[in-house]
């Protein structure tokens, strides 16, 4: 008794399905191939395995799709962005909102001085070198990052992104760097000058890899047969947060 009879009538709703077959369980498998590339078979992906761990994995992007939907981004801008937000909430079910500088200074203001020390002292204790910045500025940074994170619990949001080298330019009390990675770190999401593409893509793909991206602007080195990834965003827990984190080193961001 076989599927073959009933798998168009499923294929015919047009839903992503994954077809699973273990080995020995029949010969129908030979079929599978010639439906994936007829039209009806255009949102089917067949498993012919035994190993149930690949499963988890057919079923990612599944999660994408709810996590997408369950997603809320936070963008700090004065610039209009309506007709994105409008179109991921469509496409997406993604909620976009925007904060002014307003808030968050009050959060920022609000964050307890012995927590943001904490703060402080965590990431000094764990940078491998310190290079420009003194510990003022690196205390304000991470009192800013518990106040974005503070900012992301009222807004009941899973990202932050923010118009860092625009409207927000030296209207914050720092650089929003260590929170953007300390986010990342904890499984949500930062993102830096109000890149809403990246941020949803990053949110795309953290469903699909369970693990963060980056952005950076690439320079050449030829000397030194390199690629630099020259600022803007990263995390040390590159591998996700069962990953063990790389070391990192304090810098300033060298521009402006």
């Amino acid at each position: 008794m076989g599927i073959m009879g009933m798998l168009p009538q499923v294929l015919a709703a047009g839903r992503p399905t994954i077809l699973f077959a273990a080995p020995y369980s029949g010969h129908e498998w030979t079929g599978f191939g010639n439906l994936c590339h007829q039209k009806q078979g255009a949102m089917l992906e067949c498993l012919l395995t035994d190993d149930y761990g690949e499963l988890a994995e057919a079923v990612r992007p599944f999660r994408a799709i709810h996590h997408l939907r369950e997603a809320k981004i936070v963008n700090v801008t004065t610039r209009d962005f309506s007709g994105y937000a409008k179109a991921c909430k469509a496409k997406f079910g993604t909620d976009i909102v925007k904060v002014g500088k307003e808030r968050v200074i009050a959060l920022y203001e609000a964050v307890p001085q012995a927590e943001a020390e904490a703060e402080t002292r965590r990431w000094v204790a764990g940078a491998r070198k310190i290079v420009e910045p003194n510990r003022e500025e690196i205390f304000k940074s991470c009192k800013l990052a518990l106040a974005m994170h503070r900012l992301l619990d009222e807004e009941e949001a899973t990202m932050i992104t923010v118009d860092c080298y625009g409207t927000m330019w030296r209207q914050l009390p720092a650089y929003p760097c260590i929170g953007f990675a300390r986010l990342n770190n904890l499984g949500l999401g930062g993102m830096c000058e109000s890149d809403l593409q990246s941020s949803m893509t990053q949110i795309l793909f953290q469903a699909l890899a369970g693990k963060p991206g980056f952005v950076n602007d690439p320079t050449m080195d030829c000397s030194d047969n390199a690629i630099i990834l020259a600022h803007c965003m990263g995390t040390p827990k590159m591998d996700g947060l069962c990953g063990k984190a790389s070391p990192y080193h304090l810098r300033t961001i060298m521009e402006r």
